[in-house]
């Protein structure tokens, strides 16, 4: 398999160990039709899942969900769940200040 700079480092980014990618493409739980005519793989390790995308055997993304702690991934899922329990004008503020890159 052959993976992008960008799915490596993603991989690096989020924790994931590049031999549960190859895994989820290799034994997959779930296969489906991704968007922009790549294939989605899915694969349950535990509590969590690996997605992986491929187009043209070449891996293109790999994500895993819940995020592994003091991940990006995880800072933007609080983000976004701390700016779903907020009320109106305290969205409208985070949107502002994210606008203005705050």
């Amino acid at each position: 398999m052959i993976w992008t700079n960008h799915a490596i480092q993603r991989m690096k980014d989020r924790k994931l160990p590049k031999s549960w990618a190859e895994e989820t493409v290799s034994h997959p739980d779930q296969k489906s039709q991704g968007k922009d005519g790549g294939i989605e793989y899915r694969k349950h390790f535990g509590h969590q899942t690996v997605t992986v995308i491929v187009k043209e055997q070449i891996g293109v993304s790999a994500w895993i969900n819940p995020a592994f702690p003091g991940t990006a991934d995880e800072r933007k899922h609080n983000e976004w769940k701390k700016y779903q329990k907020s009320p109106w004008w305290k969205k409208w503020l985070l949107t502002f200040k994210k606008s203005l890159g705050y």
